[in-house]
């Protein structure tokens, strides 16, 4: 068995058959067969040749709602910062925080202390 296509005067493959070399088959007119076995409908036919159009590229997927916004955050050193000067404004304001955080407060203060800014 041989794999053909069936193309029009445009040189459009309009179909794909299989045949054995005994098979006897009339086209219609303005229809012709060639011999290829990449031939798939929609193929286009250019001087004897079945031409194979490039596979389309996979769409990039959407980004998810985590990289939309990680992208827009400030980065996480800044956003710290922040929180940890709050934390120092409720201690100095008399607020008691969790012992926890009280401790870490204690140990971000002395590593500033010991790294002051220049």
């Amino acid at each position: 068995m041989k794999k053909f296509g069936v193309f029009n005067k445009k040189g459009v493959i309009e179909n794909v058959i299989l045949l054995s070399e005994e098979a006897g088959y009339s086209l219609p007119e303005g229809l012709t067969l060639i011999e290829d076995d990449d031939a798939e409908i929609g193929h286009k036919v250019v001087e004897g040749k079945v031409i194979v159009p490039e596979p389309e590229p996979e769409p990039e997927p959407e980004p998810t709602y985590q990289q939309l916004r990680r992208t827009e955050y400030p980065p996480e050193g800044d956003q710290l910062d922040v929180i940890w000067k709050q934390f120092e404004q409720m201690r100095t304001d008399g607020t008691v925080l969790l012992p926890e955080t009280d401790a870490m407060l204690t140990k971000i203060k002395t590593v500033k202390s010991r790294n002051p800014k220049k």
